[in-house]
């Protein structure tokens, strides 16, 4: 019964890296799309602008992060079969605190793309505030399916099903990577289509 024990340990520990691994590995998929795509078409400056206001959204992000992390302590002091309405309260409180804030994050980035050439920088030229738009955009996107679904992480760490939080963090992964790859390919087909 303990070799039994062990192998699950064991297996548990090899899925947890190898989901991990996956998640790394498209995350870095992505960003190997994405980053030459902006650095092309919008130019250094405009996404210097792009990481640093991904800076600024992972910055705040730290602010709601104590939500997650006093879920996990709160769900993983509960027995899991005795506790379990109160694991779901608790899980549903999370689920809104993070919903609201990538929900406002979201909103800022979309009223920040509607600024851009307005009130901040006015002497872009037209091409380069358009593609700063959808660059604020797509931000909002990527921070709103990356954060929406942190209670769901908290919940699967505090149960100690590690291997199933990382395969969560590569689907949200591949989520915001088709994203942009639909943000990208409206700007293709919009940019062969209307091109003068």
């Amino acid at each position: 019964i303990e070799s039994a024990s062990g192998r699950g340990v064991i297996g548990s520990y090899f899925f947890g890296l190898a989901s991990n691994y996956l998640n790394q590995l498209l995350s870095v998929l992505v960003n190997l799309i994405l980053i030459p795509y902006l650095l092309t078409r919008i130019g250094t400056r405009m996404t210097g602008v792009y990481l640093l206001l991904m800076t600024v959204a992972n910055f705040a992000a730290v602010g709601v992060g104590w939500v997650a992390g006093a879920g996990v302590t709160r769900m993983a002091r509960l027995n899991v079969t005795r506790d379990r309405e109160l694991i779901g309260r608790i899980h549903r409180l999370v689920v809104l605190a993070f919903g609201i804030y990538a929900t406002a994050v979201l909103a800022v980035t979309a009223l920040a793309s509607l600024l851009v050439g307005r009130w901040w920088l006015t002497d872009a030229s037209v091409e380069s505030i358009e593609q700063i738009r959808r660059a604020c955009l797509l931000l909002g996107a990527y921070v709103w399916i990356s954060y929406v679904h942190n209670a769901d992480l908290a919940l699967l760490t505090a149960l100690l099903r590690q291997g199933e939080a990382n395969l969560y963090r590569a689907g949200a992964q591949a989520l915001f990577g088709l994203t942009a790859i639909g943000f990208l390919a409206h700007d293709f087909i919009s940019g062969r289509l209307f091109s003068p």
